[in-house]
């Protein structure tokens, strides 16, 4: 959880790098990540489209107010060539047909890695900002001092409270199993059993899980059972340490 070097230094790293193109002054994103991104870095006027996800409430890690300066709703492949954009961000589940017609069609594409840990979240960051010609020093600072921030409230916490065990459903928040989102909370001491299923089957009665995440459909919240909204693990980049924060009250809160 700690930044490894300090964001200046980053920040000075990453502009010594080659440049390439002018600023891209017509981008698309085809990935949730990239439309995260795009809010923290680049003006809606810049922006011809974000991905489906962005408009999906359940899904969406863009403001409802950075949307409505969008001007246009997802976009096909046929119309993004048509409008000829300056750069598209893509992810690491888009089709290769997909990429082969926008680099057919000789259109900047940058494919965001699948962000697995804190590290990766900020490197696809820096890479971002590199590309899209911003300062990324802000927002690391923003992650790094939320993360010192965390680590701090559960040191007074901790305690008696640090064998908490949180339990994941597989499905859809499994994701935070192989994610950054699990590994903040592993820094924090909190020790993470998946699936649900594995909770009788503990020997050590005093490692029973204290309370049990899961998707939330309805009204479930009923004892240890709390439920979550799909989209909680949906965040991307400074985003997530909000989200982190938030399941960490909800965790005192219930202990």
């Amino acid at each position: 959880m700690r930044l490894s070097i300090f964001p200046a230094i980053l920040w000075l790293f990453v502009n010594l790098l080659p440049l390439g193109a002018q600023r891209p002054e017509k981008i698309v994103s085809l990935s949730s990540t990239g439309d995260n991104l795009l809010e923290i870095f680049v003006t809606p006027d810049r922006v011809i489209a974000l991905s489906p996800s962005a408009w999906d409430k359940q899904q969406s890690t863009v403001s409802s107010e950075y949307l409505l300066q969008v001007p246009r709703p997802p976009l096909s492949v046929p119309e993004i060539l048509e409008l000829k954009p300056d750069l598209v961000l893509v992810d690491w589940e888009t089709p290769q047909d997909t990429l082969l017609q926008l680099r057919q069609g000789k259109i900047i594409t940058e494919i965001l890695k699948e962000p697995l840990t804190w590290d990766d979240v900020r490197v696809i960051t820096l890479r971002i900002a590199r590309v899209v010609k911003a300062d990324p020093s802000k927002i690391l600072d923003i992650m790094h001092n939320g993360t010192r921030a965390l680590q701090k409230d559960y040191q007074a916490w901790s305690g008696a409270q640090a064998r908490k065990v949180a339990i994941f459903s597989r499905k859809p928040l499994s994701k935070g199993e192989t994610s950054f989102f699990k590994e903040l909370l592993s820094n924090l001491a909190l020790n993470l059993v998946d699936p649900p299923t594995t909770a009788g089957s503990f020997g050590d009665a005093e490692a029973l899980p204290q309370l049990y995440l899961f998707p939330s459909v309805g009204n479930e919240a009923s004892g240890k059972f709390l439920p979550l909204p799909v989209s909680f693990l949906n965040s991307r980049g400074p985003e997530a340490i909000q989200k982190v924060r938030e399941l960490f009250e909800i965790l005192k809160t219930n202990s």
